[in-house]
């Protein structure tokens, strides 16, 4: 019988310059048919059957193959990670690229493997998915690692966009890379870029910030960051949040311009660019996934219309350091204006005078109660 060794030999050398020029850009070094692939498989026996990449002799065990492509006779070689951006909304965005790894790798970590199923569904894909989230990072991390040790490739995805940015991924990407594993990135959509290039955005330098935090006391800390920062800010934020969010953010740096996109890239896709006071003057809609843009540097003179007028009355007021007398009052103008609901008053107001929202809360109950007893 003949043996098949040479047309794995052959194989292996054709996969390893297809790599190569994978890296260098898909630049082609070497045409090899299809063709002469199999003339050279019926050559040396056709009694073996094809497996994704690489050969099997019925006559023998497989040899051992990483999911890069290369037949592993001896060293066992780790596989590679890829770290895949997947579409912000539109399904349409995904890259050829992106479709081709996700069809070969070994397994795919997503971050919901629900929302992944339809993506893969649409593209004919039937790679084995692992769910993989914020909540069962570190465990999953470590599960992955193996495989990747055992030469098997693995993908990495969120819900839309780029995993590591405000998504899962980090922590996987940071421990294969201290085990001196692969990680290829593979870029693709993103709603930072995708807002800033369609708003007024034209320089070099901006700052991501992710999602705000939700804890009084984090939340300070944040703002002060964005506060802080000398160009452009982009985050996330929730359709819940985003009008609370807004006004807050009005009280930290002034009326300046923002360019707000809701649902990028999808059916009901906005986009607008306003000063803050503008934009809260009109209605906004609490619906769909909202990405932000500060444009810091771009401070404006305030609308001289009557909501935006009453935003900048009760929420520029002077710092009182801590003191928490004439807090009942503003209190007062700021929900009986209508412009800020309770628990939104009693965020202003902490971050204005320094106090926790438990201080202002209690400093406000005490006050009415205190008033009401004074008038009966």
């Amino acid at each position: 019988m003949v043996d098949a060794l040479p047309a794995q030999i052959f194989e292996q050398v054709v996969v390893r310059v297809d790599a190569v020029e994978g890296r260098l850009g898909r630049v082609r070094l070497m045409e090899v048919p299809e063709q002469i692939v199999g003339k050279v498989r019926e050559r040396f026996g056709n009694r073996h059957d094809v497996w994704s990449i690489g050969l099997m002799d019925d006559r023998r065990d497989p040899p051992t193959r990483s999911a890069n492509g290369t037949i592993n006779t001896g060293v066992l070689m780790p596989g590679t990670l890829f770290v895949v951006a997947t579409p912000i909304g539109n399904l349409e965005d995904i890259s050829a690229r992106a479709i081709r790894v996700l069809g070969r790798v070994g397994i795919i970590a997503a971050e919901d493997t629900r929302r992944t199923a339809q993506l893969l569904t649409r593209y004919g894909i039937t790679t084995p998915t692992t769910s993989f989230h914020k909540h069962n990072e570190g465990l999953k991390a470590q599960r992955l690692l193996e495989r990747l040790k055992a030469g098997e490739d693995v993908a990495v995805v969120t819900d839309a966009g780029t995993p590591g940015l405000a998504d899962p991924g980090g922590t996987l990407v940071a421990q294969a890379l201290d085990a001196s594993i692969r990680v290829e990135p593979i870029p693709g959509p993103s709603a930072v870029v995708a807002l800033l290039s369609a708003c007024e955005f034209s320089g070099s330098a901006f700052t991501l910030l992710g999602f705000p935090p939700t804890r009084s006391k984090d939340r300070q800390l944040w703002f002060d960051e964005l506060r802080s920062a000398s160009h452009p800010v982009v985050f996330f934020e929730a359709p819940h949040r985003i009008v609370a969010t807004l006004k807050e953010l009005f009280q930290t740096v002034g009326d300046v311009r923002v360019a707000v996109g809701r649902e990028l890239t999808k059916v009901h896709e906005e986009l607008v660019v306003k000063p803050i006071a503008q934009l809260l003057s009109g209605s906004v809609k609490e619906q769909g996934e909202f990405t932000v843009g500060v444009l810091l540097g771009q401070k404006i003179e305030l609308s001289h219309g009557p909501e935006a007028m009453n935003l900048q009355a009760v929420c520029t007021n002077p710092q009182s350091d801590g003191n928490t007398v004439g807090i009942f009052d503003e209190f007062c103008r700021m929900t009986e204006s209508g412009l800020l609901s309770r628990r939104e008053a009693i965020s202003v107001l902490a971050r204005r005078h320094g106090l926790s929202q438990r201080e202002v809360y209690a400093t406000v109950e005490r006050d009415k109660a205190s008033k009401v007893k004074s008038v009966t």
